[in-house]
């Protein structure tokens, strides 16, 4: 797994699996199972993951390639439905094999439009609040 410091997960002390971590930026490199007081930003495990909410019901994964492969390599995509309806979910998740094209797509996607419907795009895997919500983080 890939760690970095955008995210500001703070970890006051964590047990780990048995799985060594590369910390990126101000932290520090660790293969032991306990972390104390880093911010962090996390990857998934072959990946860099992002959150897209707010997508058409009638979209489709490859509305959302052609929207999002201008930014890198996609990797995976996936997509929800509803049970009942058929329906997409409203988000999908997009994952790129690179930090800095899973960057450029949150950069540049983030509040566009997708098929008639404003997007929000953020990292998936994050502990804060998200800044785009529109409301305050309760302490």
């Amino acid at each position: 797994m890939i760690v970095s410091g955008t995210l500001k997960m703070v970890l006051s002390s964590v047990r780990l699996p048995k799985v060594r971590m590369l910390i990126i930026g101000s932290c520090m490199k660790s293969t032991s199972k306990t972390l104390k007081f880093c911010q962090l930003s996390i990857a998934a495990i072959e990946g860099w993951v992002i959150f897209i909410t707010g997508i058409h019901e009638e979209a489709q994964e490859e509305d959302l390639y052609e929207a999002f492969a201008d930014f890198g390599d996609v990797k995976n995509i996936h997509l929800n439905l509803d049970r009942r309806t058929g329906f997409v979910k409203g988000y999908a998740l997009v994952e790129y094999a690179r930090r800095d094209e899973a960057e450029a797509a949150i950069h540049n996607m983030n509040g566009k439009e997708l098929l008639t419907k404003l997007i929000n795009v953020d990292w998936a895997f994050s502990s804060g609040p998200h800044k785009n919500r529109g409301h305050e983080a309760h302490m």
